[in-house]
């Protein structure tokens, strides 16, 4: 064979190799566009039924007691929390963690679900010093249970933290307390990664849908489904 002919065949195999790539990127691109504009067009579709849902509480929050309770939380984590409820049309809800005092009071001031809490993980006196800051706050109730009279209940949606009880754990105790279609979503204060992906091995295991996303901190968002007892 010539050797300009060789020469030509590689550039062609060349050529069409760079064509090949080229039209795999072109095409990943535009997929990522199409799948942008789906996400984009739902969270507008989202926000505003959020905001005809939450009428004039939309993008409040008690920052009053933010201060007296001298929490670090992110607001958009605490708006998505609240958010959560109204998509979903969530009526209880259980605080499962300690040291979420403010998350409670704005639920619980912000959010339409009937709210429960281990009398444990509850701290009265600041309860009551809050109701004093922000009066409103009296007048809406919360149920204060022991851990066995938790266990003999059924959420629709459970809310925790894993800088305490680990991942697995808050799985393990919690998961079971769900209503059918109920969510148990854990905020990843710690941030170890290796503790996470256990957790994410045992609900493939398992074939429990979860979902990994982010607004200021990372959470876990973990469906209960019919068919799974």
């Amino acid at each position: 064979m010539p050797q300009w002919l060789k020469i030509a065949l590689w550039v062609s195999v060349g050529v069409v190799g760079f064509l090949g790539i080229s039209a795999f990127i072109i095409s990943l691109v535009k997929v990522k566009k199409i799948k942008d504009k789906y996400i984009n067009d739902k969270d507008a579709l989202a926000k505003k039924q959020l905001i005809e849902l939450r009428g004039e509480n939309w993008g409040k929050l008690p920052y009053e007691l933010k201060e007296f309770y001298n929490s670090k939380t992110n607001d958009n984590d605490i708006d998505s929390w609240i958010n959560t409820v109204f998509l979903n049309d969530y009526k209880t809800l259980l605080i499962a963690s300690k040291n979420l005092d403010y998350e409670l009071v704005c639920l619980n001031l912000l959010s339409p679900s009937k709210i429960t809490i281990n009398k444990n993980n509850f701290d009265e006196n600041k309860y009551a010093q809050a109701c004093k800051i922000n009066t409103e706050l009296s007048n809406k109730k919360i149920s204060v249970l022991s851990q066995n009279e938790i266990k003999d209940s059924k959420f629709d949606l459970i809310y925790a933290t894993n800088i305490i009880e680990n991942n697995t754990d808050i799985f393990a105790n919690y998961f079971n307390l769900l209503n059918n279609n109920g969510m148990l979503v854990i905020r990843q204060d710690d941030t170890n990664k290796a503790k996470l992906r256990d957790l994410i091995s045992d609900l493939k295991f398992a074939q429990v849908t979860y979902e990994v996303s982010s607004v200021a901190s990372k959470f876990i968002y973990i469906v209960k489904n019919a068919n799974i007892s």
